[in-house]
C-alpha cells in the first residue's frame, strides 16, 4: 500500500530540530515521502476498516508511503512494533490497540529513534505526540438521553463492560450511575456483568448470557446495553431467537457503527440504536496532526498546530443512530455527520477528496 507521489506540503522549510518534550524531536522530512506505519489488530470491523480505507485516503493524498500493519493479536503487537521501529518508519499511528499501556516502553524506544508516535482512537501513554478520538462518555450520556426519552424514563437496563478497556468503562459507567433508580426513579441497572475474561469467545458469551438473562427476567428486562457494536448484534440474535422479532420486550444499544448493526437497525429487529462514530474524521484529524509536526516542523502550541500540548487529544463526537436516522444502502459515510457542518459538495473539502481508495460508502453487511 505504498503512495510514491510527493506532496506539495513538502515544499515548505523545517524548523528546529529541537526536542519539544523529554524525547528526541522526530524527525521532519522535506525531500521524500513520508514514511508511515499505520498498525491495527485486525480490518475484521467496521471501525478497521473504515480506518483502513481513510489512512489509504490520506496518504494517497498527501504522498505519503503507507504500511497498514494489521498484526494478529496483542500478543504479537510488541513484535510488530518493533518491526517498524528497525524498518525505520518516520511515523506509528496507532489504532484502537487496547495493550498499548503495557507496552509503552516501545513507544518511548520509538520516540528516542526519531520516530513520531501518534494514537488515533487509542489510549494516550508518556511519548505518544499526540491523539485522535471521541470523548466516550459524552457519546454514552448522547446515548443513554436518546434511549431515556424514547423510552419515557423507564426502563431497566443489562449493562455489559469490559473491565480495563479504557474506552469501554468510559462508555458503561456513566449509564450505570445514571440508572441507580435514584436520578430516575424508573431507571434501573439489574445486571451488571464484565465480558473481559471472556474477549476470546465473547460473542458466543454474551448470546448464553442474554438468554439466561430472558429466562431469568423475562418481560422486566427492557434494555441491553453494549459498548461495541458486534457484542450488541450477538445480544440481538439471542432476542430474536426467544422469539421478540422485532424488540418489542428487550432491545440492544451498542457503538460504533458498522455495517451490520445499521442492517438490523433498518430491518426493525431487537438492535436498535448504535452510536456513530466518526472514524474518518478521527484519521483526518491525526494525519493533519502528523503533517504538522513531521513536515511543517510546526510544534506542539505553534500557531497552526492541532495541538496545545505533547500528548493533547483531538476529539470529535459522533451520532446517535436509531430507527429515525439509520443510513441506507450505498449512503456515503459522511453523510451520516452531516459533513461535519461543511458543504457536501465542496471539491476540495477532504471528505470528498478521491485519492486511493476513494470514500467510504455503506456496503451490504456480512454477519
Amino acid at each position: 500500500m505504498a503512495v510514491s507521489l510527493l506532496s506539495s506540503s513538502m515544499t515548505l522549510v523545517s524548523a528546529s530540530e529541537e526536542a519539544f518534550d523529554d524525547y528526541k524531536r522526530p524527525r521532519i522530512v522535506t525531500d521524500r515521502p513520508l514514511k508511515v506505519a499505520h498498525m491495527v489488530e485486525v480490518l475484521d470491523t467496521g471501525a478497521a476498516e473504515r480506518t483502513a480505507n481513510q489512512m489509504e485516503i490520506e496518504a494517497a493524498h498527501r504522498g505519503w508511503d503507507l504500511y497498514i500493519n494489521n498484526y494478529g493479536t496483542a500478543t504479537q503487537f510488541a513484535d510488530a512494533f518493533r518491526k517498524m521501529v528497525a524498518d525505520d518508519y518516520d511515523v506509528i499511528i496507532l489504532h484502537s490497540v487496547n495493550s498499548i499501556s503495557a507496552n509503552k516502553e516501545l513507544v518511548e524506544e520509538a520516540r528516542e529513534a526519531g520516530i513520531g508516535v501518534y494514537c488515533n482512537d487509542t489510549q494516550v501513554v508518556p511519548g505518544c505526540i499526540g491523539a485522535s478520538a471521541m470523548p466516550n462518555g459524552v457519546a454514552s450520556m448522547e446515548m443513554f438521553y436518546q434511549v431515556a426519552r424514547d423510552y419515557q424514563y423507564d426502563l431497566n437496563n443489562a449493562i455489559i463492560y469490559q473491565a480495563g478497556t479504557q474506552l469501554n468503562m468510559e462508555r458503561t459507567y456513566p449509564i450505570k450511575s445514571l440508572s441507580d433508580g435514584v436520578v430516575y426513579p424508573n431507571i434501573e441497572n439489574i445486571i451488571w456483568e464484565d465480558v473481559s475474561p471472556f474477549s476470546a469467545t465473547y460473542q458466543q458469551t454474551v448470546y448464553e448470557w442474554t438468554q439466561t438473562w430472558l429466562a431469568q427476567y423475562g418481560d422486566e428486562l427492557d434494555w441491553i446495553m453494549t459498548g461495541w457494536d458486534a457484542c450488541g448484534e450477538s445480544c440481538a440474535e439471542a432476542i430474536i431467537q426467544s422469539g421478540d422479532a422485532t424488540g418489542e420486550n428487550t432491545f440492544v444499544t451498542g457503538m460504533d457503527g458498522d455495517a451490520l448493526a445499521y442492517e438490523y437497525i433498518r430491518n426493525n429487529t431487537p438492535y436498535k440504536y448504535t452510536y456513530s462514530q466518526p472514524f474518518e474524521l478521527y484519521t483526518h484529524n491525526i494525519c493533519e496532526l502528523v503533517d504538522q509536526i513531521q513536515i511543517q516542523g510546526l510544534n506542539p502550541g505553534d500557531d497552526g498546530c492541532s495541538i496545545s500540548y505533547v500528548g493533547e487529544t483531538i476529539y470529535a463526537t459522533g451520532t446517535v443512530t436509531g430507527p429515525s436516522n439509520c443510513p441506507e444502502v450505498g449512503a456515503n459515510i459522511h453523510s451520516i455527520f452531516d459533513f461535519y457542518g461543511g458543504d457536501p459538495d465542496d471539491e476540495e473539502a477532504w471528505y470528498n477528496w478521491s485519492d486511493g481508495p476513494g470514500v467510504y460508502t455503506l456496503g451490504e453487511a456480512e454477519s
